[in-house]
């Protein structure tokens, strides 16, 4: 079966779905799960948590990004919010990472 690049609605669903399971826990009821921003380079789209989401800091390692492939590979991520020149850099490392496994 051949695969084939997703459109962006389709990333971004999986970006949804990839919050609503990480941060199920701290999700307000119908609480959007995404910021409506989001940033992407080459081969990858990453996705930020609603920042009205509330993260404990017990809880700290679910304070991440989401990033997906344009295939559809799923990843969680460092968030280096608010410094968008780190936020790149690691968008562009993931991206160059997808690009090296075919993902």
């Amino acid at each position: 079966m051949e695969r084939r690049e997703l459109t962006f609605a389709e990333i971004k669903s999986l970006a949804t779905e990839a919050g609503e399971r990480d941060w199920r826990g701290f999700l307000a009821h119908e609480q959007e799960v995404l910021a409506p921003n989001c940033m992407g380079y080459d081969r990858a789209w990453m996705f930020f948590r609603n920042s009205n989401i509330e993260i404990p800091q017990k809880a700290s390692m679910k304070l991440c990004a989401i990033v997906v492939s344009k295939y559809g590979e799923v990843r969680t991520t460092a968030d280096f919010a608010p410094n968008y020149t780190k936020r790149m850099e690691y968008l562009r490392t993931m991206s160059d990472h997808f690009l090296e496994r075919d993902l």
